[in-house]
């Protein structure tokens, strides 16, 4: 089915129809490609070696650019210059690489040259370096997980993009940062949420069940029934927005008034109030070297 074709005709039909006329349109158009389901496959199976897996990567030169160019990023401090997948691979490790090969093929699948998609994919990659970071501080969850459910944190967003790009717009900024709010106007629009959609498509394309449920948990939960990793999620979810709009005007303020009391709600106790702020900064800061 065509990206752009209008979904209109079937907007004013009763809610079931229209959630599953949006699930059914997200199947089709957002699939994973043949050669990033091969790289996931090989990376699950517990005995390639490091030369096979390379070979397999090698296949896909949109994640074999990109792992060669995270290897060589300030992140991983290499002296020399990383110029083959096979160094690239030992270089960032198995575990990250199949993070970072899981959320590529998703952001694949999504992928849209609409102005909103480019504005959340960097909100998202910011969210998964604070729900990294937030992880290795709390010593709460995996790291490489928490990185993952962050940058999949607006998966099902950018999908609703992919095939409802200005209807999705317009949710986008009447919501106004408001995810409660969103959450109402996809349910208007489409009769489910864009949390929904996320599980449907991760679940539908096996990533590991701890992400899944994270990114598929729901805003509104309360933090006493969500799981380490979807409170790191949507913590992250929540803070990225402020973060990026703290760096644009230099307003400290901004995030001293944000940051503490979502911290509170929750991570109650974990760390200092002013702890929390650095480290979302630091999560900025390593965002920014990580997209070099």
């Amino acid at each position: 089915m065509d990206r752009d074709a209008s979904i209109e005709d079937w907007l004013e039909v009763d809610a079931a129809a229209r959630r599953k006329a949006l699930v059914n349109k997200i199947d089709s158009v957002c699939t994973v490609p043949a050669s990033a389901q091969r790289i996931m496959a090989a990376l699950h199976k517990t005995n390639t070696r490091v030369t096979e897996l390379a070979e397999v990567v090698s296949t896909d030169a949109a994640i074999a650019s990109q792992l060669l160019r995270v290897a060589n990023s300030p992140f991983y401090g290499q002296a020399r210059k990383v110029d083959t997948i096979k160094n690239a691979i030992i270089v960032v490790g198995l575990k990250e690489l199949r993070s970072m090969v899981a959320a590529m093929a998703m952001l694949m699948a999504v992928e849209s040259k609409h102005k909103l998609a480019v504005t959340i994919l960097s909100w998202s990659v910011l969210s998964g370096m604070i729900a990294q970071m937030l992880a290795k501080e709390l010593n709460n969850a995996d790291p490489s997980s928490a990185f993952l459910c962050g940058l999949l944190c607006e998966i099902g967003a950018l999908a609703c993009i992919s095939v409802d790009g200005e209807g999705y717009n317009s949710i986008w900024y009447e919501a106004d940062g408001d995810l409660e709010r969103r959450a109402r106007l996809e349910l208007d629009r489409y009769a489910i949420t864009t949390e929904e959609i996320a599980h449907q498509m991760l679940e539908r394309n096996q990533l590991p069940t701890a992400v899944t449920e994270a990114v598929g948990t729901v805003s509104t939960e309360l933090p006493d029934k969500l799981s380490e990793l979807a409170r790191l999620t949507i913590f992250a979810r929540r803070v990225a927005p402020a973060l990026i709009a703290a760096g644009k005007t230099m307003d400290k303020q901004l995030l001293i008034q944000t940051i503490p009391p979502l911290a509170q709600w929750y991570f109650p106790h974990a760390v200092e109030n002013d702890r929390f702020v650095e480290l979302c900064i630091e999560a900025g800061v390593a965002t920014q070297l990580k997209l070099r």
